[in-house]
């Protein structure tokens, strides 16, 4: 795969109409090993063929899933895929100048090729363009980011009418027809799971008590706790069905995160700040950390001390706290977690008006 450099400008590369504040991402076609080897009659038909069949493909990418397959890597946050255009250029804006050099930043590390690779390369791509190996190239010029740069200085704090951008709109109300068909009805699920483990609550204690080792004074992470109950489960021990309801309700939390994931934090992702209030900034920063850190508590390695829930204090007995307490919150901590998500996603979306 080519070095990642960031290139000075080059009459070869695709015309890209660069708005203010925007860079282009220059995806192309760096190897490709067709299924017929007869199929092209130069290395330079089958580039040029090979990067139109990739142009076209990624104008139908779902940059929603593209976004999100960066952000679960733990990069571009901040930037903001704009579209795929004419030639495979991904326009990209930034919400800060911080975001810019964090991007300048993969490019030197040369991470920007492989992630892309990762998310964009699959068995379905490879298909249609009737090859058996494909290797992307993304690009970066240096001229477009000191003109970046130079224009956020500008524009910078200048807000923009969510109405003059159709896509974001379009988002929005997406994101808010998944709350209210599907993450209204989980909410209240939850709901039910988290009461219906607080009815059974001594029974689950006493079964998880049983089938600890003796004289075990505390569990550090629920990777050890399961191994013991699976053990445990093994023998036939009597009221194991608490033990299943427990670990399933973790699992649908687990599962109901990963879909706030993808139907609200994601999309969100995509709106740029210079549309949003400083309120709502700050709500779709506090979504985010909040589904993240829920997620790492539900994290098997994570250690359950960390989990503590004081309302539920109350029913352990002080001298089993250090035992139970991490165990227990995860229920309850996760019901409120997810209902705050719900809370600022209400608050985050009726602050633009006409939208909803």
């Amino acid at each position: 795969m080519d070095e990642e450099v960031m290139e000075e400008k080059d009459f070869s590369r695709p015309v890209f109409l660069r708005k203010p504040g925007e860079v282009g991402l220059y995806v192309d076609v760096d190897d490709a090993v067709p299924q017929d080897a007869h199929a092209y009659g130069s290395e330079h038909l089958m580039r040029v063929e090979m990067n139109e069949m990739l142009s076209d493909h990624l104008a139908r990418a779902d940059l929603v899933r593209i976004k999100g397959e960066l952000e679960k890597r733990g990069y571009f946050d901040g930037i903001i895929l704009e579209e795929f255009r004419r030639g495979g250029v991904l326009a990209v804006c930034f919400d800060s100048l911080a975001a810019i050099k964090d991007m300048q930043a993969l490019f030197t590390k040369q991470q920007v090729s492989p992630m892309f690779q990762a998310i964009v390369v699959d068995k379905a791509l490879l298909k249609t363009m009737k090859v058996r190996k494909l290797t992307l190239r993304v690009r970066l010029w240096q001229d477009e980011v000191d003109a970046c740069v130079t224009e956020m200085t500008h524009i910078n704090g200048v807000k923009i009418d969510i109405h003059t951008r159709p896509r974001d709109v379009e988002l929005l109300q997406t994101v808010r027809r998944y709350q209210r068909d599907h993450l209204a009805g989980d909410v209240q699920k939850l709901h039910d799971l988290e009461a219906t483990f607080d009815q059974h609550l001594s029974e689950f204690l006493l079964v998880v008590k049983r089938s600890l080792p003796q004289r075990m004074d505390s569990l550090p992470n629920l990777k050890e706790f399961q191994t013991t109950m699976t053990v445990a489960m093994g023998t036939g021990s009597a009221g194991m069905e608490h033990v299943r309801n427990y670990l399933s309700t973790l699992d649908f939390l687990r599962v109901l995160l990963e879909q706030i994931q993808d139907h609200v934090l994601f999309p969100l992702s995509l709106i740029p700040a210079r549309c949003e209030t400083e309120k709502q900034q700050e709500w779709k920063r506090a979504m985010k950390s909040t589904c993240a850190e829920m997620q790492r508590l539900l994290k098997p390695s994570t250690a359950l001390k960390e989990a503590t829930f004081k309302g539920w204090e109350g029913k352990v007995l002080p001298r089993e706290r250090t035992l139970f307490m991490g165990l227990i919150s995860l229920v309850p901590l996760g019901l409120e977690k997810v209902s705050d998500i719900d809370h600022l996603l209400d608050e985050y979306a009726t602050n633009f008006p006409g939208v909803i």
